[in-house]
């Protein structure tokens, strides 16, 4: 068997993902291969140059941005195909970019089975127009019809795909995944060691230690969570770590003063400090208003945190049980997400509670080796 990938960058999260699904066609004889439209975007932290890999290729093209949107238009798509002979091409990106089309069109001439990677866009935020939302309900509905099936990563990834795509596509169910051994040693590490990360930050040790792994712009959300916090009675005993840069990071920093809150701008992070900060914290935030399926949320179950997450977050169905590990808040239901933050900022008992099921949550539904294995063996059912 021979599955390729078509997507838009290679990025760090991703890499890993693609490493165990290659290891695990190796072992089974067959190929993989990631084809990539460009090898970075204007908003992106890293360098393709560190993450490329055997079985990954650059095509040749361009970038156009529209609407905030990277349009990716690549040359030689036709003949790197048909070079390949892939059994399954599995799309993802934007469904605007050219080459998904082509590949669309291509699909009986290369003898190939077609699959769209799909996030979840149904609790999202957006101003748009009625005729720009119009233009394009018509235009997914009109893409994803024609796709055999789809790699979807939860409830509303699901319910989202099935809002345009035709009755008889196939769904996989392929979750997001995160070096879980890496994240895993966060939730183990020693009170001393804690309390060092902790001093080394200059943060109390009495603090309850909000961390945000996000960039500093408006889809996450985080100036309308300051504004949330700030009306908490209990906010003067929180800290709260935010590890991203971005255009509204004066303007975060005012809500701060104003609201008086202890909120901490650490800029971008590595892995490894990603990590640390994830051991010296107490609760995981992530409050977007449009958040297809962040990654970080996954982190934060195999670190052992409670998660306090919109409800923008496309896979909250997944990583978080209402009151057992974390809360789901609604920005529309103000005075109960406010309900959420001051119990959880009071309540160490259910802190740590709620920290082993998050570890529980994280080993029954995003074990890598799991994960993967189901995957391979679902691809290859497929294509017999």
């Amino acid at each position: 068997m021979n599955i390729v990938i078509y997507t838009n960058i290679l990025t760090p999260y991703r890499r890993y993902f693609y490493d165990l699904l290659w290891e695990e066609y190796r072992r089974n004889g067959d190929e993989f291969h990631v084809l990539l439209m460009a090898e970075t975007e204007p908003n992106r932290n890293w360098a393709y140059k560190d993450l490329k890999t055997g079985y990954t290729k650059t095509m040749r093209g361009r970038t156009f941005i529209h609407r905030g949107i990277f349009i990716h238009i690549n040359w030689g798509l036709k003949a790197v195909l048909r070079e390949l002979k892939p059994d399954i091409l599995v799309c993802a990106g934007s469904y605007l970019c050219p080459g998904i089309w082509q590949a669309l069109k291509w699909k009986k001439k290369f003898h190939y089975d077609i699959l769209y990677w799909s996030e979840s866009h149904l609790n999202e935020q957006r101003s748009y127009s009625r005729f720009r939302i119009w233009a394009r309900e018509t235009l997914r509905k009109t893409v994803y019809k024609r796709f055999d099936g789809f790699w979807y990563a939860g409830k509303l990834s699901r319910q989202f795909i099935e809002k345009y795509s035709r009755p008889d596509s196939k769904m996989f169910f392929v979750q997001n995944l995160v070096d879980d051994n890496a994240y895993q040693r966060a939730g183990e590490i020693s009170v001393e060691k804690r309390n060092e990360l902790r001093n080394k930050l200059g943060v109390g040790l009495d603090r309850v230690v909000f961390i945000c792994p996000a960039r500093l712009s408006p889809v996450k959300g985080i100036d309308k969570f300051v504004d949330l916090m700030g009306k908490c009675r209990n906010k003067n005993n929180t800290t709260i770590l935010i590890a991203g840069d971005g255009e509204l990071r004066d303007l975060i920093e005012n809500k701060a003063t104003i609201c008086g809150l202890d909120i901490r701008l650490l800029g971008v992070q590595p892995q490894s400090s990603i990590i640390d900060l994830y051991s010296m914290s107490d609760i995981f935030l992530l409050p977007s208003i449009s958040d297809p399926n962040p990654l970080t949320c996954i982190e934060a179950l195999w670190a052992g945190l409670p998660l306090f997450i919109s409800n923008h977050c496309g896979n909250y169905p997944e990583v978080v049980v209402n009151g057992v590990n974390g809360y789901v808040f609604n920005y529309a239901k103000e005075n109960e997400a406010i309900s959420y933050l001051e119990y959880i900022i009071d309540n160490e008992p259910w802190r740590k509670s709620a920290s082993e099921k998050s570890k529980l949550l994280a080993k029954e539904r995003y074990d890598s080796k799991v994960v993967v294995k189901r995957i391979v063996s679902e691809m290859r059912e497929m294509i017999k």
